[in-house]
């Protein structure tokens, strides 16, 4: 199993923009400490830009977001509404090294009216500059959906391109890991993700806290051996 190290940068953080996330978001110019160089880690930055659908400025803010994570970013997770295609292939012309995750919410889905055909007509725009998809249905806000809703896009995902990775988040804890197996059991080597209900009383808002997350690892790798 590989562990991803992840650290949220902001198109407002990035800029200097105020923002009511700003608690739960690490000093820019120390995310390079973070992100060392250790077996096992993917590090990863989470580039949130929620201003409007496709971002602003995604190449150039890409590129300043990267410089501030230092030589050992290993990922690039973008949480942006179908982000401007051609930045993100000029992008990924500039760091070929560098993965990069789309994380595909309630919106996204919306946008292309939640059919298979259009989302691989619209992932076919950013040529093979991505490398995971990543489902985050929940949006933050702890609501999990059927998770059987997912199975023809992740199906349509590995018909189109079987190299292409997926993850699923949405409200997981240590307790509710059980809502995984209909989707481990057809797809096993899926990723998985969690946060929000990681964070002290559940609140988004609120820090990390590490004795939940060392639970939630320790109940995930129990499972995940399990399909695996």
């Amino acid at each position: 199993y590989e562990l991803i190290v992840g650290v949220i940068m902001s198109y407002k953080t990035l800029n200097d923009i105020e923002t009511k996330w700003k608690d739960i978001q690490e000093d820019k110019n120390e995310i390079y400490e973070i992100f060392i160089n250790y077996p096992g880690i993917i590090n990863t930055l989470h580039y949130i830009d929620h201003e409007k659908i496709g971002g602003i400025d995604i190449f150039n803010n890409l590129i300043k977001a990267t410089n501030y994570s230092g030589l050992h970013l290993h990922t690039i997770q973008l949480d942006v509404v179908w982000p401007d295609a051609k930045s993100v292939i000029a992008y990924k012309k500039e760091h070929k090294k560098i993965d990069i995750i789309l994380q595909i919410n309630e919106l996204s889905l919306k946008i292309i009216k939640s059919k298979p055909k259009k989302f691989i007509r619209k992932l076919k725009t950013y040529k093979d500059s991505i490398s995971c998809i990543e489902f985050n249905i929940s949006f933050d806000k702890n609501i999990s959906i059927s998770i059987e809703k997912l199975f023809p896009f992740i199906d349509s995902i590995y018909t189109y391109n079987s190299k292409i990775a997926v993850t699923y988040t949405g409200g997981l804890n240590a307790d509710n890991l059980n809502i995984l197996r209909p989707i481990l059991k057809k797809f096993p080597n899926i990723n998985i993700n969690a946060r929000s209900n990681l964070c002290k009383n559940n609140n988004i808002k609120e820090k990390i806290d590490w004795n939940l997350a060392q639970k939630y690892l320790k109940s995930a790798r129990c499972l995940l051996r399990e399909y695996k």
